[in-house]
């Protein structure tokens, strides 16, 4: 034991697996094919059917980059990425064994919750408005999806790591603190924003990305991390 523990600590031989989050995917291990109705799979394709289409995400998209990302750093290359290779799973699904993370879902419709008005064209307020609300539902709900799911069925769980797209997740609440906070629910914008900082925790996201005991991340995955780590450091003064 001793000499495991002394291989761990000096980052030579072992180091410390971290959760991946720089991709919209995950990766499934198989499962027995009658649970996945009942399934984390299940409630990502009911969130799915939520995404509107490529041309009107786009323009939400290119608004909220334009006019708010100043407040929250998200990285606006790798965000795009990720929202092709997620339209291109849909449009083309992948064989079984990969699916859209739900962690990613939650970021993707807290950014489009958060564009706005003026992303609407020539709208009503009032239906930019329910659009907004509804978005900002689904990433709530997503939320909950990649939080429970692995914690109420570990026996069946799909996933080779329940806490892979913790950091998108992340990202994604001082966005929707703010939607909170903007519609006059501060309270519930303080609990989120505490849910948050215990989750990024949970996955050492407040150590050094480039700690020595880490596998070595990928430039992305340190980016991600060290934005998601702050934006909820400032969002929690």
């Amino acid at each position: 034991m001793a000499n495991i523990s002394e291989e761990i600590s000096t980052g030579e031989t072992s180091r410390f697996l971290y959760a991946q989050s720089t991709g919209s995917l995950s990766a499934y291990r198989d499962t027995n094919p009658e649970l996945v109705s009942n399934s984390l799979i299940a409630k990502v394709e009911e969130l799915i059917r939520d995404v509107p289409s490529t041309t009107a995400a786009t323009v939400l998209l290119q608004t909220f980059f334009a006019q708010c990302n100043w407040r929250f750093g998200i990285p606006e290359e790798w965000f795009m990425t990720a929202c092709s290779q997620m339209w291109s799973v849909l449009e083309y699904p992948r064989p079984r064994g990969f699916q859209v993370n739900a962690n990613w879902l939650s970021l993707f419709f807290a950014v489009l919750a958060y564009a706005p008005e003026s992303a609407a064209g020539g709208e009503s307020s009032t239906i930019q408005s329910d659009a907004c609300d509804h978005y900002f539902s689904c990433a709530i709900k997503a939320r909950r999806v990649a939080e429970d799911h692995y914690m109420n069925q570990p026996n069946i769980s799909l996933m080779f790591s329940a806490a892979d797209g913790t950091v998108l997740s992340c990202l994604a609440v001082p966005i929707l603190c703010s939607y909170l906070s903007e519609h006059g629910h501060v309270s519930e914008a303080w609990k989120l924003i505490g849910n948050g900082i215990r989750q990024a925790e949970a996955v050492g996201m407040h150590r050094d990305p480039e700690w020595r005991q880490w596998q070595v991340m990928s430039k992305d995955e340190v980016l991600l991390r060290r934005r998601a780590w702050w934006g909820l450091y400032i969002w929690d003064k």
